[in-house]
């Protein structure tokens, strides 16, 4: 009997233990509610002829981290940010107290603090509004499924960058730029991206320049490296930034491995410059798939070959020329990301015919 109960206790401690996950280190108070102010200084606020006013960006730390930036300040906040009633989670965040907000973005720390002041200030929910956990590496497998339980009372639907399990009612948010990555050379990657692009050579691999340690702790990178050194029909980098967007702007197709938030800018850099994100399978990379992205997804890097690339050129390119319209407007960007248009009630269910078929079994 004692050993019974001994049994009982562990696989309780266990289940506890896979419930709660990897608990994720909180965000500070001062970048949660009732903390922030209702709405961002005006001071903060990202000009409108910054280039990050045309495109979505969802990764910006003002002066948290990256303060400066090749002996540049942070810019503000971009206009993809503003879009939401609130921000949580960060020291230039907001919330507007006082109503049930329509859609929230939240930092994935700080996802309990919201839950709490939550439960603390409102009773019900509006029924069409909708949470997008973004902004910051902690993977969906690493959150406590009471905590995301607990906000799935609150919205309607969740979105999640890190997109690594798939849970019931969470979905993928895609992945923008990323402020920092691009700051100084603003107007190169605007003209870059306005001008029509003259694809003349087939694949490019050029990641690692801000993150050159995650090819040492994430095996995808590791062999997405190996494998395109070893290949004569793709070009490999890094190169600076002007040279990295002539490449992008000239090449079919871009090697897109995994990234330390499972997503990775480069994907949204890939679709500005109509190249195709070559991944590995994961959730996310079919996800991608599924809502009509270009992508070429293989199972293993060493699968890649010149024949298979220039295979799928024709139909991948099609959809490439065609998706940037898609990437480059924010409007589109919006609701290909939250399948709701932006200029019509957010309340209104204007779900994917296709959502039915999503990739995967849900955990619960």
């Amino acid at each position: 009997m004692e050993a019974i109960k001994a049994l009982h206790s562990t696989l309780l401690g266990a289940k506890r233990e896979l419930d709660s996950g990897t608990k994720p280190k909180e965000r500070p108070l001062r970048t949660l509610p009732p903390s922030l102010p209702p709405c961002p200084p005006e001071h903060i606020l990202l000009p409108d002829s910054h280039v990050l006013a045309e495109l979505p960006c969802t990764r910006y730390w003002h002066e948290e981290k990256r303060k400066d930036v090749n002996g540049l300040p942070a810019p503000g906040v971009p206009h993809w940010l503003r879009r939401f009633d609130w921000l949580v989670g960060w020291e230039h965040g907001w919330v507007q107290s006082g109503f049930f907000p329509r859609h929230v973005y939240c930092h994935p720390n700080a996802m309990t603090g919201l839950l709490s002041y939550l439960k603390d200030s409102f009773q019900e929910r509006n029924p069409g509004s909708f949470l997008v956990i973004g902004g910051g590496d902690t993977p969906l497998s690493s959150q406590s499924r009471s905590t995301i339980r607990g906000l799935k009372k609150y919205f309607r639907d969740i979105y999640y960058e890190a997109f690594d399990r798939s849970v019931l009612g969470v979905k993928m948010m895609p992945i923008g730029l990323q402020e920092f990555y691009i700051r100084g050379f603003e107007k190169d990657l605007r003209s870059a991206v306005r001008a029509k692009p003259q694809k003349t050579r087939l694949a490019l691999s050029s990641f690692g320049k801000f993150w050159p340690g995650l090819e040492k702790t994430i095996p995808d990178r590791t062999s997405a490296k190996e494998f395109a050194a070893s290949s004569d029909f793709i070009t490999c980098g890094p190169f600076a930034q002007p040279e990295y967007y002539e490449a992008l702007a000239t090449h079919h197709y871009m090697i897109c491995p995994l990234g330390n938030g499972v997503q990775a800018p480069k994907i949204m850099e890939a679709f500005l410059f109509r190249c195709i994100p070559i991944m590995t399978d994961s959730l996310m990379a079919r996800t991608y798939a599924h809502k009509g992205a270009p992508v070429l997804i293989v199972k293993n890097w060493s699968d890649l070959n010149q024949e298979l690339l220039e295979k799928s050129l024709p139909i991948l390119s099609d959809r490439a020329n065609s998706f940037f319209d898609v990437a480059s407007d924010p409007d589109k960007w919006w609701e290909f990301s939250f399948e709701r248009s932006p200029t019509t009630d957010h309340f209104q269910s204007q779900r994917l015919d296709a959502q039915a078929d999503e990739p995967r079994t849900h955990d619960h």
